[in-house]
């Protein structure tokens, strides 16, 4: 796919410290990139960055193989939908679609179409009339997407639109979202601190920290292949159990409470390293066998179908996610693990040195060579 956005080596500091730091990314045509991370992390100054509105202290953007990394915002034909949507709100909703387009002088006729097209696919006949202080959320985001796509941008960019929402309409508006994204192919840059709209809606994160992007990929990349400590932890609900381990030099796994862990698999590394179990790839069990450790539960927090049931292993405290089946605190469950989907990660860098595919990979090509 052609590249539509492209940003090399953008750094930006604020006083004595670097908010952004040394920033490559490409975002293809019609593709929906999510920049996800904590507050402070950078994100925000990229979008304005991107936006013309702050300008980087070094590195270069491209936007449809165009450089505009000195051009301002209104020569970047970038779309922009802030977190209160920013609405004219005396204001009809007709006539704030129309707004960016006689600014950027259509003609009457192309403002009628472009006018219709977009109240029609996006079913704003209704409201077209009413003030834009009147309307509901999922309303107002529809018309302020509206409002950015009718001008044809080359990009859009959403700073955290859904932050002050509650949790039901913003499962709404993500998916309202993502089928008029899809519907108009309409290239999208989406920021945000919630893994929640990053993992749903978005084709690849990228999952920044201190002013970095610690890892890009899709959604389902970033969640089975965390290449750090930091995306691990930082992806996944309930977050990601770390547990202290250790890989002997023949390339066994171990753990204090199960001792050795009889895998089939053969581990290339050796030494002390933290386990990073997801809580879907812990197994508990009512009845012991000889993969399980007996564990006390601590806490159990009821989901509907689901528990995330936790418990004491060895000195540590961790959690499974499991159907209903477990009634109280200090009752022994059987404690195993899905090896498979183990991450083993390196404690003095954080680095993720490997996980269970690759061992029971590196162990069949071990067997091969015998």
């Amino acid at each position: 796919m052609m590249t539509k956005l492209k940003l090399r080596g953008i750094s930006k500091n604020f006083g004595r410290g670097a908010v952004v730091r040394d920033l490559d990314l490409d975002v293809a045509d019609g593709e929906f990139v999510a920049l996800l991370g904590p507050s402070g992390c950078g994100k925000s100054t990229t979008l304005s960055i991107i936006a013309g509105f702050e300008q980087p202290d070094a590195g270069e953007l491209q936007l449809d193989g165009k450089t505009i990394t000195a051009s301002a915002p209104q020569q970047r034909n970038i779309g922009l939908v802030f977190q209160d949507y920013a609405l004219f709100t005396r204001m009809t909703v007709r006539e704030n679609l129309e707004f960016g387009l006689k600014v950027r002088r259509f003609g009457s006729s192309e403002r009628r179409r472009r006018l219709g097209e977009f109240v029609e696919r996006m079913g704003l006949g209704d409201i077209l009339e009413r003030r834009s202080s009147s309307l509901n959320m999922s309303e107002m985001q529809k018309v302020a997407l509206a409002r950015a796509l009718i001008v044809g941008p080359s990009v859009i960019l959403l700073d955290e639109p859904m932050s002050n929402l509650d949790s039901a309409v913003r499962a709404r508006l993500r998916s309202e979202l993502k089928l008029i994204q899809k519907e108009f192919r309409q290239t999208i840059l989406y920021v945000t601190h919630d893994q929640i709209e990053a993992m749903t809606m978005a084709d690849r994160i990228a999952v920044m920290r201190g002013g970095v992007i610690e890892q890009i990929g899709t959604p389902r990349e970033i969640y089975n292949d965390p290449r750090n400590r930091f995306v691990a932890e930082f992806i996944g609900e309930p977050a990601i159990n770390l547990i202290n381990g250790h890989i002997d030099e023949a390339g066994n796994l171990s753990t204090e409470p199960h001792g050795l862990m009889k895998s089939g698999q053969n581990w290339p590394y050796s030494g002390d390293l933290l386990l990073g179990i997801r809580p879907f790839d812990v197994i508990a069990k009512q009845t012991a066998d000889a993969t399980t450790v007996p564990a006390t539960i601590t806490d159990i927090e009821n989901l509907g179908a689901e528990q995330v049931v936790h418990f004491a292993y060895g000195r540590q405290l961790i959690c499974a996610v499991v159907p209903r089946r477990f009634s109280r605190v200090g009752e022994t469950l059987h404690v195993a693990f899905d090896l498979a989907n183990v991450h083993a990660i390196d404690p003095a860098n954080g680095r993720v040195v490997g996980n269970g595919k690759e061992a029971r990979a590196h162990r069949c090509g071990f067997e091969a060579q015998q």
